[in-house]
């Protein structure tokens, strides 16, 4: 077995992390010396690794979207007190359809 198939799925997220967010431009570089070598170390499996992660990003982005609209919906004050406003069905419909969906919520 080649544990690069258990290694990479791990490891890429959070080169792409790094990527985009750390704060030294040193961590930056070397993130994507690492995922280059990956690249070329394995394509096909770098390759639906770093799709995977996208998918995944893209889906988190959209949970948190969902979850400022519905917290506005719900007009919470810093007190946690409900206004008595109902959120939209469809923010809710949402949610619950990435949780469905999500593999991340999946149980395994």
């Amino acid at each position: 077995m080649h544990y690069r198939e258990v290694a990479m799925p791990a490891i890429i997220p959070a080169l792409r992390d790094n990527e985009r967010r750390h704060w030294n431009q040193q961590v930056v570089m070397l993130s994507c010396h690492v995922q280059r070598l990956l690249s070329e170390m394995d394509p096909e499996l770098y390759d639906r690794c770093f799709n995977e992660d996208e998918r995944s990003l893209v889906r988190r982005e959209r949970v948190a979207r969902l979850k400022a609209k519905l917290s506005e919906d719900l007009n919470l004050t810093s007190e946690s007190e409900w206004s008595g406003t109902i959120p939209s069905m469809s923010s809710i419909s949402e949610l619950l359809e990435i949780a469905r969906t999500s593999s991340e919520y999946r149980s395994k």
